[in-house]
């Protein structure tokens, strides 16, 4: 411009770059073809479905995780004193519970185009059943254990997956005597059928019922080493959040809704939930998912 006597001050430049952005911009925002432009400008960008975090998991940072690490490594040397347990993957297990929805959420299905209404049979139960589910390093799954809550039941409600384990509460929650009875029932037995070493480092979360003075003879007097995971943090360290419990909720609102189309017109129950859960929990423990799992969590 300035060859033919138009040139321009870097003001009027900032004017015509203004205007040019205006003009480009529609009801207050930027059109498809901007965003396809810039997508294509910049290949090392994708668009990603986030996690939910709240404001207390926001805040977890590199030297919180850095320091976890250094708290696990002297509570091995010093009360531990055993150099060869955080070696052996097979003596490393994490337990965690977590909620199976009686109705869950189903996903898209076929219908006529222009349809108002879609609809899919399901049940009106919006409560859940807890599972408390345990893992080794080496993929040994222990027995999952499946909390009903304190109703008595004439039927046999493990009918169809015998394997699991019962247990009761108040509410049909984890409270601290359900985990005490799963500790002496369950999961001590379940690794001392393996045959493996002891003692044994069970990575738990910090809530109240695993940390009760109950819990903590039991793991004393049976070569159990109780240690707690970062708080907030199991999104970043816990080994089944990271990688089983994803695939395991995943595959239960496959087999919900493959009962349900096969059964019509009946709904998941608490009667029934432990028959169906069988066939998720049979897909998902497996081997390599724990193994991938653990990686996050086992120091070099």
């Amino acid at each position: 411009m300035s060859r033919i006597g138009y040139g321009r001050t870097r003001q009027e430049l900032y004017l015509t770059v203004k205007k040019i952005l205006e003009d480009s911009i529609k009801d207050n925002k930027t059109g498809k073809d901007w965003y396809k432009g810039f997508v294509k400008r910049h290949p090392q960008l994708a668009e990603k479905t986030p996690m939910q975090l709240g404001k207390e998991r926001a805040v977890i940072t590199p030297a919180k995780i850095e320091n976890w690490f250094q708290e696990l490594r002297s509570f091995l040397r010093d009360e531990v004193q055993d150099p060869d347990l955080i070696t052996d993957p097979s003596r490393l297990y994490n337990a965690d519970e977590t909620g199976f929805p009686l109705c869950p959420k189903s996903g898209k299905v076929l219908s006529a185009k222009g349809a108002k209404h879609v609809y899919n049979y399901t049940s009106s139960n919006k409560s859940q059943m807890t599972v408390l589910v345990c893992v080794s390093a080496v993929g040994h799954y222990i027995k999952p254990l499946i909390v009903y809550p304190d109703e008595r039941s004439r039927t046999n409600v493990l009918e169809g997956f015998e394997d699991a384990a019962f247990g009761r509460s108040s509410n049909g929650w984890m409270d601290s005597d359900v985990f005490l009875t799963w500790l002496k029932d369950v999961f001590i037995p379940g690794f001392d059928e393996r045959n493996v070493k002891r003692p044994v480092l069970l990575f738990v979360d910090g809530h109240s019922t695993h940390l009760t003075l109950g819990a903590s003879d039991v793991c004393r007097e049976n070569g159990v080493h109780m240690f707690c995971l970062l708080e907030h943090a199991s999104h970043i360290i816990q080994s089944l959040d990271l990688r089983i419990f994803g695939v395991l909720k995943e595959k239960w609102g496959q087999e919900v809704q493959n009962y349900q189309i096969l059964n019509i017109p009946n709904t998941v129950t608490r009667k029934n939930f432990a028959s169906i859960f069988k066939g998720a929990w049979e897909k998902s423990a497996t081997v390599e998912k724990a193994i991938k799992a653990f990686k996050y969590i086992i120091l070099d």
